[in-house]
């Protein structure tokens, strides 16, 4: 799923995934490929970042649209 984009729709839709949290210091070549996924995907919001980790909601969960309106994308 962090390697590749299209396991990864696959398993967010088979698993209904609506949020990622997920350390921002991992080094590993495929930590790094999903960081750099989920912030590029136009599907998610990321509402939380710090030198840690970051949250990451999916944009078309209802319950989510505050919370996106208010804190999304931040980067």
């Amino acid at each position: 799923m962090q390697e590749n984009a299209d396991v990864w729709r696959e398993m967010t839709k088979r698993y209904d995934i609506g949020y990622v949290i997920f350390g921002i210091t991992d080094q590993t070549p495929w930590g790094q490929n999903f960081l750099q996924m989920i912030v590029s995907d136009p599907e998610w919001s990321i509402v939380y970042l710090d030198s840690y980790g970051l949250v990451a909601l999916r944009r078309d969960v209802v319950s989510y649209k505050g919370i996106i309106e208010r804190y999304g994308d931040r980067l």
